[in-house]
């Protein structure tokens, strides 16, 4: 009977140990100091309104479940583990489902530098004494990380502490994460950064629509003299005779062969007139010579060829003429 007391006092003192241990998770007071030193952990962050909207809502998730306690296996608000957290953030924020452990996690997604890390990514620590990936936190930006803590529950701390930069095994991004935020920064990018105006806008106000113009091609500074109007087919090659001055253009002057009086040497005389022929502005104006040339002898017309052997006798004749006259 005398050892009974002895034994029901070191159970007593042992429970009262034990409920000690688990209430301190609850009653810690923050910040926490990290790892290592550094920044010490905290249990708020700021996020930037410039981050794209899946960054925000995987941010603003992920913050909810601060102040949570750590809790091995755990994936609810009553205690979460590290990858519990992750796969919880994921879901909810983005209905974006993730592998269960740290090191599947890590496995999942795409490699990446520490600093080509954003908001949203995943960062990875060998926390055992394996160089197996044990543990994952959420990067938030700042050199800072959410995680959930086997000593502070879910907290924030800065990954560039003593014990982070020891432990540090790799960065990730996870693909469907990255290509939701392209295709938002894409649509961003798509808008008209102004409006303008439509024909069916201008038609409601009363405006008339204004006509196409071609692209200006003056002097920077410098307006054009004229307005440029696109045409909608070239213009025809018209048939009717050019005129100068108001008078209508002559017809077309062909080489005829005109009887002459007869002159008193038997020889064939051809006389040759000139007539002017007025063309448009971009010819110069020119003289086509009329012939004409008979034969005193000959009753019948001569034929063209013969005129023309006539004309050119009398201008050889009338050329030695002049010659013997000097």
């Amino acid at each position: 009977m005398s050892k009974k007391p002895p034994l029901l006092l070191l159970l007593a003192i042992v429970a009262s140990l034990l409920a000690s241990c688990g209430s301190s998770k609850h009653t810690s007071a923050i910040p926490y100091q990290s790892k290592g030193g550094g920044r010490a952990d905290t249990r708020t962050f700021e996020i930037p309104k410039s981050l794209p909207p899946q960054s925000n809502a995987l941010l603003d998730e992920a913050r909810r479940w601060l102040g949570t306690p750590y809790k091995y296996g755990g994936e609810d608000k009553r205690g979460v583990d590290c990858s519990g957290l992750v796969i919880n953030v994921y879901r909810s924020a983005l209905d974006i489902k993730l592998p269960r452990s740290s090191s599947e996690q890590a496995r999942y997604c795409s490699p990446l530098q520490k600093n080509q890390l954003m908001p949203g990514d995943l960062i990875f620590f060998a926390t055992g004494s394996s160089k197996t990936v044990s543990h994952v936190g959420i990067y938030v930006g700042d050199g800072r990380m959410i995680h959930s803590s086997t000593s502070g529950g879910v907290v924030v701390s800065d990954i560039e502490s003593d014990y982070y930069v020891r432990t540090y095994a790799g960065a990730g991004s996870v693909d469907k994460y990255r290509a939701m935020i392209s295709k938002s920064s894409a649509k961003s990018t798509s808008k008209p950064s102004h409006k303008t105006p439509t024909s069916s806008g201008l038609a409601s106000s009363g405006q008339k629509t204004p006509p196409a113009q071609q692209p200006s091609t003056a002097p920077a500074g410098e307006a054009l003299p004229y307005k440029m109007t696109p045409v909608t087919s070239l213009p025809q090659k018209s048939t009717t005779p050019v005129t100068t001055n108001n008078q209508p253009a002559p017809a077309v002057v062909s080489e005829t062969a005109t009887p002459v009086p007869a002159v008193k040497s038997n020889r064939t005389i051809a006389t040759v007139t000139a007539t002017p022929i007025r063309e448009s502005k971009q010819a110069t104006k020119a003289t086509v010579p009329t012939v004409s040339a008979e034969s005193p002898k000959a009753k019948a017309e001569p034929t063209a060829d013969e005129a023309r052997k006539a004309v050119l006798n009398s201008l050889i004749e009338q050329k030695i003429d002049s010659i013997l006259n000097k």
